[in-house]
């Protein structure tokens, strides 16, 4: 049988080594065996072709191996072929995922938590990054995205690049995801008016949005009479009784 010298192979490559034993006496069949092989490691006994693809959890290692060519004589005689094989570690870029497409309307809080794992064995500490992303977003110690929709960010579309790194050089694996903000709805009041104890209206809202009540004698200058941050879908002012009437 053909000798096999050591070999080194990476981790998840596929491994392929061809024995064939031969026997002087003629008419005789000759089995392969594999002694002690490791995991995931087979071979043919009538061809002698061996394959292993050793997975994550094998490497970095070495293992020795032993391939026994064994024929169907009286008494049977066998002959061995031992041979070392390196398995080198390779990593590779963690995955990063539970990120998907949203529409929102502006108001609206964004809390996604980003799943990421590493598929190094052992795994590695892996930082999240925000590569693209409006301004105001970010990502918080638990590994959630938030974001807060403002009015700004009406009828506006927004890619969030998410970025996790295990601090090698091949170490980056990353996910991207759209945000549609949608526009904002028509204002329309439902009461208003100007009485004796001051001015006062009602109208439909965003909950989340901060609405704020102005006042301008000249459509120039404008001074702010109240706020109201709503957590219903209407949003109700009021603004006391002013000696100059606006």
């Amino acid at each position: 049988m053909a000798q096999a010298s050591d070999l080194s192979t990476d981790e998840e490559a596929l491994l392929q080594l061809e024995f064939h034993g031969a026997d002087s006496d003629d008419g005789q069949g000759i089995v392969h065996a594999l002694q002690n092989p490791p995991p995931g490691a087979s071979i043919d006994p009538a061809t002698g072709s061996f394959t292993w693809r050793p997975d994550e959890s094998q490497g970095p290692g070495v293992y020795d191996l032993s391939i026994v060519a064994t024929d169907d004589g009286q008494p049977p005689l066998s002959a061995t072929n031992q041979f070392r094989v390196e398995v080198r570690e390779v990593n590779r870029p963690p995955v990063v995922s539970g990120l998907a497409d949203q529409r929102l309307a502006a108001g609206a809080r964004v809390k996604l938590p980003i799943k990421a794992e590493d598929p190094d064995i052992p795994g590695q500490k892996i930082i999240l990054e925000l590569e693209s992303a409006p301004p105001g977003a970010s990502i918080d110690p638990a590994g959630n995205l938030i974001w807060n929709v403002r009015a700004i960010h009406a009828g506006s579309t927004h890619t969030f690049d998410v970025v996790a790194n295990d601090g090698a050089s091949d170490g980056r694996g990353s996910a991207t995801f759209t945000v549609v903000v949608d526009p904002l709805p028509e204002f329309i009041l439902t009461t208003s008016g100007l009485g004796a104890q001051g001015f006062g209206l009602t109208m439909n809202a965003l909950p989340g949005l901060d609405y704020v009540l102005q006042s301008t004698l000249d459509f120039t200058s404008w001074l702010d009479l109240a706020t109201n941050t709503p957590t219903a879908s209407m949003v109700e002012f009021t603004a006391p009784a002013n000696p100059n009437p606006v």
